[in-house]
């Protein structure tokens, strides 16, 4: 069911619950109804596991090889025959179960809690007992438990890097959508495996476990993979194999029985032949091969589920990446600043006033770029913290300082340089300024401050009327990775096609496509201001 189109009061109708929650009755009957909130990622069956080392045609021929010689009394040949098969499908087991240990224990998390709407009281519940129905409340710093349509928010913003790539936070809202909408522009919504970097949330559950968006993304995981190129490329030798002894099999059978050779000595002779001409030192040696590039892949940090898979990198033409968080490390940091006329070490002391703190603890990605660049381990408490609010196009702090209280913004540049007092000239250098910032793939923040004689109630009072002076322009951008122009290089050098799946502009694609060879200034664009409102 599509939620994002119902107003709030329609999606709970729809779920069949209320505002003040489920009963604990109704719970019980939902858990056995939908099972726990996890995500489950269906993999291979036992039996499978187990015939998987043996289901290939060499293994085929093989166990021909073992038949035959049993059936000639050849109890030497068989052991052998039978222990390279064994030796070749121990050397799967041991990598194979190595490496899903190692993934089991990356993939352990803790039990987390979070308040739920219960039969009209807020209780904590851990995030696994959450059904489609149950009312939740998110707040800053939390992590999105479940699938959820929201129904009242409080300058609500979410970072849902994870699951869409975009690396700058989004503006939630409770108002119903229309039409069509992707997950990045169902701004109502929230989703299982996001963050909470600022404001506050009341959300009813919509999906929970493999239903949810997340755990879509997670299924994928668990499909079965195709055959390998190595898996391929040795079945077809054995099968060329095969049919060149079976052909010479019938004419050494024909040419002997030619020269009056006895049936039964004739069997045996062209059997002997067929036997001798198997390669059956080829499964352990392809095993121990790829075992020692698994090896060497583990100490450079990157885990190998399936032996085969070694070889199949081997023949990779085109790799396919994301930019944030891969290519990029998804945090971004401050790039340049611009002051007119502004003491420098002032500039920073108006971008740590401007950071939106609670008990010095943060987690809007700007935020904390802020936060690195000013590195002001002391900073006291505000007297007031403005929010960002889209309207205004801009946040801030209130500060006392004795009898003087100091506003200090941080927004949209366009809306705070409207609204500044500044000369012609000035104003004309500093959208100059912007303009090269933004040419250059910047996302551009304004700073600026107001003096006031007592305590102000809110940001769009404040920015009211006149006294708003411009302090600055602050770039920031989502760093590239040091590794990443060198690996692209290696992977380029290998005759490997590099292309990157993003939402930024085109020349940044290309950017990279050229080996980083142009990335020496790189900076992070977005491309969709409208879908994702923010401070730019």
């Amino acid at each position: 069911m599509i939620f994002y189109t119902k107003t709030a009061e329609e999606a709970v109708a729809a779920l069949k619950t209320t505002d003040s929650g489920l009963t604990e009755a109704e719970v019980k009957r939902r858990l056995k109804q939908y099972g726990p909130n996890t995500i489950v990622v269906k993999g291979e069956p036992l039996w499978r596991k187990i015939v998987e080392p043996f289901a290939s045609v060499m293994m085929g021929i093989l166990a021909l090889a073992a038949v035959i010689s049993l059936w000639h009394e050849a109890y030497f040949d068989v052991l052998v025959i039978v222990a390279i098969m064994m030796i070749s499908a121990v050397i799967y087991y041991v990598q194979r179960f190595s490496t899903e240990q190692i993934l089991r224990t990356l993939r352990q998390r803790t039990n987390v809690a979070i308040e739920v709407l219960r039969g009209g009281q807020m209780q904590k519940r851990s995030v696994e007992q959450l059904v489609p129905g149950d009312v939740i409340s998110v707040s800053e710093g939390g992590k999105v438990p479940a699938d959820a349509r929201l129904l009242r928010t409080s300058m609500l913003r979410v970072d849902e890097s994870q699951l869409t790539g975009e690396s700058l936070p989004i503006n939630k809202n409770a108002g119903p959508l229309s039409g069509d909408k992707a997950i990045y522009e169902q701004v109502n919504m929230i989703f299982q495996g996001s963050f909470v970097v600022a404001g506050e949330a009341l959300a009813v559950v919509v999906a929970t476990g493999n239903m949810t968006e997340f755990g879509s993304l997670a299924q994928l995981s668990g499909q079965a993979r195709e055959r390998s190129p190595i898996e391929k490329k040795v079945d077809r030798l054995i099968s060329t194999v095969v049919a060149v002894v079976a052909a010479f099999a019938l004419v050494a059978f024909a040419l002997s029985m030619y020269r009056g050779m006895e049936l039964s000595e004739a069997l045996r002779f062209v059997i002997a032949l067929s036997v001798s001409a198997v390669p059956e030192s080829m499964p352990v040696a392809i095993s121990i091969i790829l075992a020692f590039g698994m090896r060497r892949m583990a100490v450079k940090k990157a885990l190998v589920r399936t032996m085969d898979s070694i070889e199949t990198i081997g023949v990779v033409t085109t790799i396919a990446t994301d930019k944030t968080g891969t290519l990029t490390r998804n945090r971004l940091s401050v790039q340049a600043v611009w002051h007119p006329g502004v003491d420098k070490h002032d500039l920073r002391r108006l971008m740590s006033a401007a950071i939106n703190a609670r008990a010095e603890k943060f987690h809007d990605p700007l935020d904390v770029a802020f936060d690195d660049y000013c590195d002001y381990s002391a900073r006291s408490e505000s007297v007031a913290t403005f929010p960002f609010e889209q309207a205004q196009g801009a946040s801030g702090n209130l500060w006392r300082h004795d009898s003087e209280y100091e506003l200090v913004v941080k927004g949209a540049p366009e809306r705070l340089l409207e609204r500044a007092e500044m000369t012609s000239e000035e104003r004309q250098a500093a959208y100059t300024q912007l303009s090269t910032y933004a040419s250059e793939g910047y996302r551009v923040i304004a700073l600026a401050h107001k003096s006031f004689d007592a305590p102000i109630k809110n940001l769009p009072l404040a920015l009211k009327g006149k006294g708003l002076k411009f302090a600055g322009l602050v770039a920031v951008a989502d760093e590239l990775r040091p590794e990443a122009k060198a690996a692209i290089r290696t992977a380029q050098r290998a005759g490997i096609v590099v292309r990157m799946i993003t939402g930024d502009h085109f020349d940044l694609n290309t950017c990279f496509l050229a080996g980083g060879n142009r990335c020496d200034g790189f900076r992070s664009r977005r491309v969709d201001e409208t879908n994702h409102s923010n401070e730019d």
